[in-house]
């Protein structure tokens, strides 16, 4: 497996607060970085044509074995996600690998067998 370089950022203005470490840009790219869109990719909507349901299944599959390996090599890493909110409307906010892994398991209701994958890992990594 290859190495995973993490970039770290210095947040202007705190003194001397903690740097945070972000994953990588590479890595991100790999990650579900909508926030709450495990409900949406793992029980797509069945009035969606079956080839657009399935890919949009593949993709999530994606994401879960991203999220697994981003857990287990630094669950307290930031990404810089996205989400929509029906009071706020659309806006950005980084959370950490391990919190976007809790949306995943809170959201995949449908999907026992992700949800149980999940749960599993994140459990190990205390």
């Amino acid at each position: 497996m290859a190495a995973t370089v993490v970039a770290a950022a210095t947040l202007p203005g705190c003194g001397n607060s903690p740097t945070r470490v972000y994953v990588t840009a590479a890595e991100e790219r790999s990650l579900p970085t909508m926030q709450f869109s495990a409900g949406v990719e793992l029980c797509p909507d069945k009035d969606l044509r079956q080839r657009d349901r399935l890919a949009i299944k593949r993709r999530a599959h994606l994401h879960v074995r991203a999220l697994i390996r981003a857990l287990r090599i630094h669950p307290d890493a930031f990404v810089h996600t996205t989400y929509a909110s029906s009071d706020e409307g659309p806006g950005k906010q980084d959370i950490t690998v391990r919190q976007l892994v809790e949306q995943w398991i809170q959201l995949s209701y449908c999907a026992p067998n992700v949800r149980d994958q999940l749960t599993a890992v994140s459990q190990r990594r205390g």
